[in-house]
């Protein structure tokens, strides 16, 4: 039984259901829980107005989650056939339960605390090094990390090598006052048009990147 619980599906036995068979079919709910989550993330909540950092993140978690999709294509296709239990089931799902309950906390979290741009690869990073000892977690924050990188990487290239702050959605750490011009800074024009002109946002800084920031 299905009930809509903000955006993510919860799912919840029929109580009338065989005690035994409730026991198998409780060790399953998690993994659809765990892929609600996700697909609630990538399905448009995480859209272009949120930049383009979670865009690349939700693109990389697509092609894992691609994985899962065609493993339940598989099990329906048993279930049809009248070849699928539930024993059946938890033994396919074994390998992609950690997959997607890694996947469902990392997008579980950037949702909730409203992450974009430098913050989400600063949560990301923290995550990867927390991870130490939990090797699948740290392969996949790694992974998510570098995906999500992407496209914040190609910013911080155009601002260096052509001081071009090219950042329509405000993800990028150095925000550029556009009002101000070098006609406007009378003395040290050079420098101080720089420092008037450009302002590094913390809060927009990967941590990875918080010493080189200055």
């Amino acid at each position: 039984m299905l009930g809509r619980a903000s955006t993510v599906d919860r799912f919840v036995l029929d109580p009338s259901l065989d005690p035994s068979l409730a026991a198998l079919a409780e060790r399953v709910l998690p993994v659809c829980a765990a892929y609600s989550a996700v697909a609630s993330f990538t399905d448009g909540r995480a859209g272009f107005a949120r930049g383009a950092v979670r865009q690349a993140l939700c693109g990389a978690i697509r092609e894992m989650v691609k994985q899962y999709l065609v493993m339940v294509a598989q099990l329906e296709t048993q279930f049809r056939r009248g070849n699928l239990s539930i024993q059946k089931m938890l033994l396919y799902i074994q390998p992609c339960i950690r997959t997607m309950e890694l996947l469902s906390e990392v997008t579980t979290d950037i949702h909730a605390g409203q992450l974009i741009g430098g913050a989400v690869l600063s949560y990301l990073h923290e995550k990867t090094i927390s991870s130490i000892g939990d090797v699948k977690a740290q392969e996949l924050t790694l992974h998510l990390a570098q995906a999500a990188a992407a496209p914040y990487f190609a910013t911080l290239e155009q601002w260096i090598y052509k001081g071009v702050v090219d950042d329509p959605l405000g993800e990028f750490m150095v925000v550029e006052n556009k009002a101000i011009t070098k006609e406007q800074v009378n003395e040290n024009v050079n420098d101080k048009y720089w420092e008037v002109r450009y302002t590094v946002m913390p809060e927009r800084t990967p941590s990875f990147l918080s010493r080189l920031a200055d």
